[in-house]
């Protein structure tokens, strides 16, 4: 008898701190309004927006009036376990309205999405950056209200051979203690019909 008592004093007392937890109820959060929002170009890559989705991120800005983006792979290390950055994509539009004063970069959180919107004498573009979270693709999307040529172009700085020097050491396994020649190796590109490869 004094077990069913005790059990049963457990599920009341358990009932009333459960309705007593549901009226509880958190300020309302809606993460739209922490849009962050830019009028003006960027000066290099240190005031990017970021944007990823899996193990891809993407660090994303406009300068002088093209778009970049610097591409990462959580597991895109070297033979040295330095985390390198896969390359970085520039794209160019022609005739281009991101070389006007009319510019808008917006980070959306919601969306997990970066946008570009510009306005050069009725010549309206948008571009948006996004990544998909269920497959290693970078998307970029270019949308304008008068026909365009949209390039884009892979840059790396891995084109020939590299020697890192004292503290460039910290970024990879050997730290303070490096064998004497460490050598971060220049990229292999291959372009192969209508993709293009580079390792």
């Amino acid at each position: 008898m004094k077990k069913s008592i005790f059990i049963d004093f457990r599920v009341c007392f358990l009932a009333v701190l459960m309705l007593g937890f549901s009226s509880l109820k958190a300020q309302d959060f809606d993460i739209r309004s922490h849009r962050v929002v830019w009028d003006s170009q960027s000066q290099n890559s240190s005031e990017s927006m970021p944007v990823g989705g899996g193990d891809i991120g993407v660090n994303t800005w406009a300068e002088d009036g093209d778009i970049f983006l610097y591409l990462g792979k959580s597991g895109a290390f070297d033979e040295n376990n330095t985390l390198l950055k896969l390359g970085r994509i520039r794209l160019s539009i022609s005739p281009n309205p991101f070389s006007s004063a009319d510019f808008n970069q917006e980070l959306q959180l919601d969306k997990g999405r970066v946008v570009f919107t510009a306005n050069k004498d009725g010549h309206t573009a948008k571009v948006v950056v996004w990544v998909d979270v269920f497959s290693p693709n970078v998307f970029v999307d270019v949308q304008s209200n008068k026909a365009v040529n949209a390039q884009a172009v892979y840059e790396t700085w891995r084109y020939k051979d590299r020697y890192p020097q004292k503290k460039e050491n910290n970024a990879n396994s050997w730290k303070w203690a490096p064998p004497k020649e460490v050598v971060t190796y220049k990229d292999e590109m291959e372009l192969k019909s209508d993709q293009f490869y580079f390792f």
